[in-house]
């Protein structure tokens, strides 16, 4: 039994499957920031993450610290992301924006930003 190898015509364009698909993604806006978004995101992950330990404090030691404890993991989960979004530029055009932001997201939820750049 022999295969046949069909392979789709290539288009004129130069450049690779990757740099002609990059190349759609950019006409099409989809890298472009988004301040207004991420203002929201950030005011909002910053503002449950301050009632998580707000709640931590209030609660004290009871069997309820288990409930703030899964709420501050989901809460952990939304800074790692926004952290994430910091450190591939998306949220600001200047570096040192990125990297102090990042530090700080990385910082209250304990992990090393730098540590993550190098991965």
């Amino acid at each position: 039994m022999t295969s046949v190898t069909v392979r789709a015509p290539r288009s004129e364009s130069s450049g690779s499957d990757f740099a002609r698909l990059s190349k759609k993604i950019a006409d099409a806006g989809l890298l472009g920031r988004r301040p207004g978004y991420y203002t929201l995101r950030i005011t909002a992950v910053a503002g449950l993450y301050a009632t998580g330990w707000i709640a931590f404090a209030l609660v004290g030691r009871s069997w309820w610290t288990l409930a703030v404890a899964v709420f501050l993991a989901v809460v952990f989960g939304q800074v790692a992301l926004v952290a994430h979004d910091v450190a591939h530029r998306q949220v600001f055009r200047r570096r040192r924006a990125s990297e102090v932001s990042g530090r700080i997201a990385g910082a209250g939820i304990g992990m090393g930003y730098g540590w993550w750049q190098d991965k």
